[in-house]
């Protein structure tokens, strides 16, 4: 009982997260314009291969790259966990353009280092790498062996979210909201459908 209250807890803690920063960014806060204008400064590029290796890296926090990474794990997992991993990016995923046409937050005003379009907020990539590292480590963690693994997984997700920023496409709000948005979504997925029961073998 007590392990269910703290990852409704949890959950919720992560969705009225979300909200404080959604009513942030529409109010326009000088909060926000602070937290933004803060860590463009701080990621800011400082030369050319430092900006060489985010443009490669963001490749991987691409909506459709992580969709299509979800199908080739699948290939080697067992049904449910299949199941959980491609269902929950596809969720998100999609669901993430709703939000972005709900907030039609536009881009910053800088130089975009990559080509992006649509709307900012939430971030597609943080949303989208987000689900599918979270999704794989919650698979993982079934495996005490695979510990390595997890902060390989969280390297990973770390260094596509600041890519965003580093590549000036997405305000650091927009990759907050994303990662905390798509951390909720997962979690709670996990917790409606598979908490009752494991999701590391079919039966």
């Amino acid at each position: 009982m007590n392990q269910n209250v703290n990852k409704i807890l949890k959950i919720g803690t992560l969705y009225l997260s979300f909200i404080v920063i959604a009513i942030a960014v529409v109010l326009h806060l000088q909060i926000t314009q602070q937290f933004d204008n803060f860590f463009f400064q701080l990621l800011h590029a400082p030369n050319n291969l430092y900006l060489s290796f985010f443009k490669i890296i963001t490749n991987l926090g691409m909506p459709i790259m992580t969709v299509i990474l979800s199908f080739i794990c699948g290939l080697i997992l067992h049904s449910r966990q299949r199941w959980f991993l491609i269902t929950i990016v596809l969720i998100n995923t999609i669901g993430n353009h709703y939000f972005k046409y709900l907030f039609q937050r536009p881009r910053p005003t800088l130089p975009h280092l990559v080509t992006a379009g649509g709307y900012s907020f939430p971030s597609g990539h943080a949303v989208a790498i987000t689900t599918f590292i979270l999704a794989l480590q919650i698979i993982i963690k079934q495996n005490t062996k695979k510990r390595l693994s997890l902060y390989l997984l969280d390297l990973i997700a770390i260094l596509v979210i600041l890519s965003r920023i580093v590549l000036q496409v997405h305000f650091p709000s927009d990759v907050l909201a994303g990662t905390i948005l798509a951390s909720a979504n997962t979690l709670l997925f996990k917790y409606l459908v598979f908490d009752n029961q494991s999701i590391t073998s079919d039966s």
